[in-house]
């Protein structure tokens, strides 16, 4: 009801991606043969929707056509009721060692109003099953601001997710993007206020901080040792490569993303002609470091100014009086506080866009 992102549900497409994005693999193996890999994700939607066979086809493409470090951060999302013990036994098996597992909520009242096809039993299920097969870096999507939410009910699944010692939380307050059941709905649901939102968000993190997880990045708490090394790339803008329809990529100072048409993909790969992109472009070097700003500063640890960026300094001085932001030296990171205004911080600070 809130999902914005690309995503199919036809069954029939499942092998002929897998096989679409083997083949583009292969053809990309040289490309990338001096490379080295040391973080992979397979997320976005639902991968474990896939059966047992072709899981273990995706996971073997990976590690035959790219040069994956044997210490590296394997990742692939899951979803409760997507899961079952022969296909952890095939994760585990192809390399995978970090399991993100889509919570959302531990009340089942909430989590059909956001649509979800799972209840808490089945993810605490799925949870424990994970466990016992060997995983052992387990991280849990939670969110917030969902209709008829509130901060009680809220800290209710946060305790609840907690008690079972996940390595790391995700916490991602709810927005109502357009095309969306949520959004078509919006006058006639009962979201929680700004104010509610924002409490929820401060709390949210002084309990996390209190039972051990730190908040390392806007919406990501950790236990010490256990911060998701393949997101931190994007936010440190280190490179990334990207495969399949609606993927994005950064690769030595360009961006790029391929079209969101799953069987327009296929067919490219089958043709052997790359995947239309949607987008394509080279960054500048202003632009460049204005984002190396911006994603650095999505980070507790924030960022060191030097006089390579321009920064208003008279409003940097202003957002740190008020409590929005905390200056050491010349390292300046966001408050909590200035977390929930991060974006019109930003927009004020630099002339990033």
């Amino acid at each position: 009801a809130y999902c914005d992102f690309y995503s199919l549900s036809a069954a029939s497409l499942h092998e002929n991606y897998i096989n679409a994005l083997y083949e583009q693999m292969k053809n990309l193996s040289r490309v990338y043969s001096d490379r080295f890999f040391d973080t992979v994700y397979i997320g976005g939607g639902t991968p474990t929707i896939l059966d047992a066979d072709l899981l273990k086809k995706l996971l073997n493409s990976v590690c035959q056509s790219f040069n994956v470090d044997k210490s590296a951060e394997f990742t692939i999302e899951a979803n409760p009721a997507t899961v079952d013990e022969r296909k952890l036994e095939v994760l585990l098996s192809g390399g995978v060692n970090r399991l993100s597992l889509g919570c959302q909520s531990a009340l089942d009242s909430e989590l059909k109003i956001l649509g979800r096809s799972h209840g808490f039993s089945d993810f605490v299920e799925t949870y424990k099953l994970a466990r016992s097969a060997g995983f052992k870096n387990i991280s849990v999507d939670l969110m917030y601001a969902i209709p008829d939410q509130t901060s009680e009910t809220f800290k209710y699944s946060l305790e609840s997710v907690v008690a079972l010692s996940p390595e790391h939380l995700s916490l991602y307050g709810l927005k109502i993007e357009p095309n969306t059941l949520f959004y078509k709905n919006r006058d006639i649901l009962a979201f929680p206020d700004e104010d509610e939102f924002c409490q929820m968000y401060l709390d949210a993190g002084k309990y996390l901080n209190s039972v051990g997880y730190s908040k390392y990045e806007i919406s990501n708490f950790a236990k010490a040792g256990f911060e998701s090394r393949h997101n931190i790339k994007y936010w440190t803008m280190q490179d990334y490569l990207g495969l399949g329809p609606g993927a994005h990529s950064f690769v030595d100072g360009k961006r790029y993303a391929y079209e969101r048409d799953t069987v327009g993909y296929i067919n490219a790969v089958n043709d052997m002609r790359e995947p239309v992109r949607s987008e394509d472009s080279v960054i500048s070097d202003n632009d460049l470091l204005n984002e190396e700003f911006m994603l650095n500063m999505r980070l507790t640890k924030g960022y060191e100014l030097s006089d390579r960026l321009t920064v208003d300094n008279d409003k940097l001085s202003l957002f740190e009086k008020y409590g929005y932001i905390e200056r050491h030296g010349n390292n300046i990171r966001f408050t909590d506080r200035g977390f929930l205004i991060s974006n019109y911080l930003l927009s004020e600070l630099t002339n990033f866009d």
